[in-house]
């Protein structure tokens, strides 16, 4: 499937805020967008200041990307739309994503990360399928790794 990557506008987080999921996570978190949008920020800015991207398939938003640095390492967190969730692209969207994080930050360290909570079953073997390792679980979440 051909992907898209946008700048996160306040249409894609409005429907984004609108996404709701069976599970370990129920909904995505946007407040922090809606308050950069409050502040008139040329780029809208999620969690943490992270980069975020609505990826799209056509005009179709198929889900987001967003991307974090802390000492040099990317950092992802990602969202697929639970309309196109348990259809078999969440390898492939993960992988997009990190192509995308690659090579519009010029990343080239050793290492992408990844934080997931360890009841996320079905997150956590899709981040597998597309090559993430565990390095390091505290009971309540998983670090992974995707090597470079």
């Amino acid at each position: 499937m051909k992907y898209s990557f946008r700048p996160m506008m306040i249409d894609h987080i409005q429907e984004i805020q609108g996404w709701r999921y069976n599970g370990v996570v129920t909904s995505i978190y946007v407040a922090p967008y809606l308050e950069s949008h409050a502040r008139g920020d040329e780029e809208l800015r999620g969690p943490g200041g992270c980069h975020g991207y609505a990826v799209l398939h056509g005009d179709d938003l198929m889900g987001l990307f967003e991307y974090y640095f802390t000492d040099g390492i990317m950092e992802i967190g990602l969202a697929l739309n639970p309309a196109v969730t348990g259809k078999g692209i969440g390898k492939d969207f993960v992988l997009a994503g990190l192509k995308f994080g690659l090579a519009q930050f010029g990343y080239s360290q050793a290492y992408v990360k990844l934080t997931v909570n360890v009841n996320n079953l079905p997150a956590i073997r899709v981040y597998e399928k597309a090559g993430f390792v565990q390095v390091k679980e505290d009971g309540k979440d998983i670090t992974m790794h995707w090597f470079l």
